[in-house]
């Protein structure tokens, strides 16, 4: 290909690629003028860089409005007791107080002078009355019924058969086991088996033969409460 010839193919071709060159990037020019004229955008914040060196200190601002007041902390260490006071004025008088309860009895005082005599007593309106639920005992009473300290009197008796948590009193007697028992000691023990309280009065008897048997007697009456009898010989 001669020179002519190429420079007349290149004069051919060179309108067509400015028309594809114009064609294919007449938008990217379109938009890159845009972006151009556009205002900027920020981007994300970059990572935080190193801290620089402190500024000179600014002039003090005017103060602020007072803030919320806080809870109390807790109490602080006593301090040095302080000199004292001078004394107030005396107050009212309190109520008075419950009484406590008694101290242990104090020994015992020296004895005293002897009291002048007394009057002579008199058995004026005394009374020997026997007591209803103790047998064989009398005490001495007042006028008024009442009974006088130490006024007891037991005389001792027949109280029967000796039953389990009865009290019995000196000079009663007793049956138990066949014999018949003295009260030495007042006492709730049965007699026999080695009781200090109790002396045996008459000792049982060796049992007799059986006699033959007898016809069968009327019914007697009732009998008499052996109480009733013994106040009725006592004239009670």
């Amino acid at each position: 290909m001669t020179a002519e010839e190429l420079h007349a193919v290149i004069e051919g071709i060179v309108p067509v690629v400015r028309e594809y060159v114009a064609v294919t990037m007449g938008p990217i020019l379109t938009r890159m003028s845009a972006l151009e004229t556009r205002a900027a955008v920020p981007g994300p914040p970059g990572e935080r860089g190193e801290t620089g060196p402190a500024g000179p200190s600014g002039p003090a601002g005017e103060p602020g409005t007072p803030g919320l007041v806080g809870p109390v902390g807790p109490a602080g260490e006593s301090g040095p007791m302080g000199p004292a006071g001078p004394a107030g004025p005396a107050g009212e008088s309190g109520a008075s107080g419950s009484t406590g309860p008694a101290g242990p009895p104090g020994e015992c005082g020296p004895a005293g002078e002897p009291g002048a005599p007394g009057r002579d007593g008199t058995l004026e309106g005394v009374t020997l009355v026997a007591d209803p639920e103790e047998p064989h005992t009398l005490h001495l009473c007042r006028a008024d019924g009442s009974r006088i300290d130490g006024g007891r009197w037991h005389q001792g008796g027949w109280m029967g058969i000796w039953t389990d948590g009865t009290g019995y009193l000196v000079g009663d007697a007793v049956t138990w086991g066949g014999s018949v028992w003295h009260c030495n000691d007042d006492t709730t023990s049965k007699p026999g088996d080695g009781a200090k309280a109790w002396t045996l009065m008459v000792k049982k008897g060796r049992d007799g033969k059986d006699g033959a048997k007898g016809e069968k007697g009327e019914r007697g009456p009732a009998g008499k409460d052996w109480r009733q009898v013994y106040d009725a010989e006592h004239g009670r």
